[in-house]
């Protein structure tokens, strides 16, 4: 898991890539290194990802909102599910740099949801 763990920086800077198949194979691995599961829960916690939260989730965002239009939002559905579960993943965290982001991810719900209607 220390290997895991270790890689976890790395793929957080491969997000800020201009490249599409780069980033995005960044979020897929994330994901599904975040779903890892043990006995008593997810592998990875809040605290094994408190000190990248902050990049993980400007970088994810950044990404999302590059092209606001709903088609190219759905052309990269794992940048949303990497976004949802560092986001539920890192709920309990409280700080300045967090509130900002659940805010920003709100917002970002909500005028998902606007545009759809």
């Amino acid at each position: 898991m220390e290997q895991l763990r270790g890689i976890l920086p790395t793929l957080v800077t491969y997000l800020s890539s201009q490249e599409f198949v780069v980033y995005t194979y960044a979020a897929v691995t994330l994901e599904r290194i975040l779903l890892l599961k043990r006995e008593g829960g997810p592998v990875f916690t809040k605290t094994d990802l408190a000190p990248l939260l902050q990049d993980l989730l400007g970088s994810l965002f950044t990404l999302i909102e590059k092209d606001p239009a709903p088609e190219k939002l759905a052309e990269n559905d794992f940048l949303m599910r990497c976004t949802t579960l560092s986001n539920g993943l890192a709920d309990d965290r409280r700080d300045e740099s967090y509130d900002g982001e659940q805010g920003h991810f709100g917002s970002f719900l909500a005028g998902l949801y606007s545009a759809s209607s």
